[in-house]
């Protein structure tokens, strides 16, 4: 969001096109380990097989290309594809990006409702 606002404020970046990615590269595991350390209950990544994740989702009424999506999204990350980190959000902003422990203390309180 801190780089649309500065694209919008400020004329050097019309027209640029960025590749954005924070500091860092997690895991599902390392996301839920972080999460259980900051809503201090635990927190586990189920990794559901993708007809699994398919069936479970389709009872729960989501759309099938919104499923479809996901589906595609997790077998990247999950086949470690989805890894590449780039320093252009630091560049543009000129500070380190929000790393995702600092990103789940700031909004704990969202997921303990």
């Amino acid at each position: 969001a801190a780089v649309a606002a500065l694209a919008f404020a400020r004329p050097e970046h019309a027209n640029k096109a960025y590749e954005l990615t924070g500091s860092e590269a997690l895991t599902y595991t390392q996301v839920a380990a972080i999460l259980s350390e900051v809503l201090g209950r635990p927190i586990r990544y189920a990794d559901p097989s993708a007809p699994r994740f398919w069936r479970r989702m389709r009872q729960r009424n989501y759309p099938a290309a919104q499923v479809l999506v996901m589906i595609g999204l997790y077998t990247v990350c999950r086949l470690g594809l989805a890894g590449h980190l780039s320093d252009t959000l630091a560049k543009v902003l000129d500070r380190p990006p929000t790393t995702f422990s600092q990103f789940a203390r700031d909004y704990a309180s969202v997921w303990r409702r």
